[in-house]
């Protein structure tokens, strides 16, 4: 529901059972799974507005590894739930460089001394002595005052419409409009809703709000609202960067399945999933990426995980939401410049985590976890978020549209996308012509509401991948007729009998198909 605010601002006020009925058919395809803000601070022990005022590194042992992680001191202004320290208190974040050595996870938020920051802590690692974010980056707001002194509230480990669609407050990529794609959450309401169950008081809604002019106090963290198609694990270049140099200083990357994983919609074990995305990755077009599969690998994959440090501390149900999968390069030794870019690592070895979930037999969609597994390669492979931060080697990628498998919230692709493969080539090309398409028409837009069977044509070699799925129901791939030079794509679009003007993606090609269809 929209209206004007006293300040003649355009808000939102979002009623949170309603968006989730309506999110609930969309949320399978993520990395990151839509959670709302309130069922994030069911989970959190410690809920607390705080500023930022130093980090520094240490050195912890991991599964036998000495791995550095970053140890974040803030002071708290308010305890939102639970309580702490008044004074101070230590978050733990993974990665950090020691020497000449880095690790890093993808992902991680940064968190930058003076900044206002909103945090959902839990105490769960050894030692005990700092907190871990609940649900990974989802556990990160900062706080920031537009030009009128309003102060909002978003995670800078996302674009805005895309913290919006994770936290239940507007809709996903392929909506019919985007009209929130610029609001934010109004930081007072956000605080106000949160407070309300520790008072046993009537939750309150969140409002979303447009903010005027440019936001004051906005973290140094890479996010510049230019979203890339592609960008490096650990941010932007130049910076502390990885990827393996092959064939001369980096072995070639075994990867080996640890455990197997249960409740798969198709009824398997995961492990012969593992292999296949393995292998999507090996099989880029004009690229040189040495993963194979075996067994004893340098690069692991756990599955059914019921915790990892840092990342999550129990299963999640398959109808809930929140942080499905880690990964990233191992341990990495510095290797100096690459194509003009400095400060590079190369690692050894590299880890992927797959969360445990709980659930009735095939609950889990095997989909769901092919991208994940693919999502979480790719960071062993030195990609990173491409709504994380802005490459100087790539343009704009949207979350509305961008297919890339590397964005925090998947597409449903299990192949590599047109993104993705950019950035392999960037990283690992061996300067072979890459795949390009052009598509006719480019969207479908006003489908008449008795329902259509249009053809896409696409243009594109022979001997390039044409992926394609449908997301709704009531939009099919009927067909695909492939010739030299030229394919058609047949679409049958339902009719809408009784429900108002709808719309979808398709994913078609390496790009995102927008479908719109009338109401009767």
């Amino acid at each position: 529901m929209l209206r004007k605010d006293r300040r003649g601002t355009a808000t939102a006020i979002l009623l949170g059972l309603a968006l989730v009925l309506v999110m609930a058919a969309s949320v399978d395809a993520a990395t990151y799974l839509p959670l709302s803000d309130r069922d994030l601070a069911a989970r959190a022990p410690v809920v607390v507005r705080a500023v930022v005022q130093q980090s520094s590194v240490r050195v912890e042992d991991v599964d036998g590894k000495a791995l550095p992680f970053t140890l974040v001191t803030v002071k708290p202004t308010e305890f939102l739930k639970g309580s702490g320290d008044p004074e101070s208190m230590r978050v733990r974040l993974p990665g950090g460089r020691v020497g000449d050595k880095s690790w890093w996870i993808p992902g991680t938020p940064v968190m930058v001394p003076g900044s206002e920051v909103l945090l959902f802590l839990e105490s769960r690692s050894a030692p005990s002595d700092a907190y871990d974010l609940v649900e990974f980056a989802l556990g990160h707001f900062a706080i920031l005052r537009d030009e009128m002194g309003r102060r909002f509230a978003f995670r800078p480990a996302f674009e805005p419409a895309e913290d919006l669609y994770l936290g239940l407050l507007a809709p996903g990529p392929g909506a019919m409009v985007h009209k929130r794609a610029a609001f934010l959450r109004e930081a007072d309401s956000l605080f106000a809703s949160l407070r309300a169950p520790a008072k046993d008081a009537t939750a309150k809604d969140i409002v979303l709000a447009a903010p005027t002019g440019n936001l004051v106090g906005r973290p140094v963290d890479g996010h510049s609202g230019m979203h890339p198609k592609w960008v490096n694990v650990n941010g932007t270049e130049p910076g502390t960067l990885f990827k393996w140099f092959w064939p001369t200083d980096s072995p070639n990357g075994v990867v080996s399945t640890s455990g197997t994983q249960s409740l798969l919609s198709d009824g398997t074990d995961g492990t012969a999933d593992v292999a296949a995305m393995v292998a999507q990755w090996h099989g880029v077009a004009a690229a040189d990426v040495r993963y194979t599969s075996g067994s004893g690998g340098n690069v692991i994959v756990s599955l059914d995980v019921p915790s990892v440090s840092s990342g999550w501390s129990a299963p999640l149900a398959c109808d809930a939401g929140g942080v499905v999968g880690l990964g990233g390069p191992g341990l990495s030794s510095f290797e100096g410049s690459f194509k003009g870019d400095s400060d590079y690592y190369a690692p050894d070895s590299g880890n992927v985590w797959v969360r445990a979930r709980t659930g009735s037999a095939g609950c889990y969609s095997s989909t769901a976890f092919k991208n994940t597994v693919l999502h979480e390669l790719g960071h062993t492979l030195g990609l990173g978020h491409p709504d994380q931060a802005a490459s100087i080697h790539s343009t704009a990628c949207p979350f509305a549209t961008c297919t890339a498998v590397m964005r925090s919230s998947l597409t449903g692709a299990t192949t590599p996308q047109g993104d993705d493969i950019a950035g392999i080539q960037w990283y690992y090309g061996t300067g072979v012509a890459a795949c390009t398409y052009a598509i006719s028409p480019v969207d479908l837009s006003n489908v008449a509401a008795g329902g259509a069977t249009p053809s896409i044509t696409i243009i594109t070699a022979g001997t390039c991948a044409l992926p394609t799925m449908s997301y709704q129901p009531w939009v099919a791939i009927g067909g695909i007729v492939r010739s030299s030079g030229s394919s058609t794509v047949q679409l049958q679009i339902a009719s809408n009998a009784g429900s108002p003007p709808r719309a979808t993606s398709l994913l078609i090609a390496d790009r995102l198909f927008l479908v719109t269809q009338l109401g009767p």
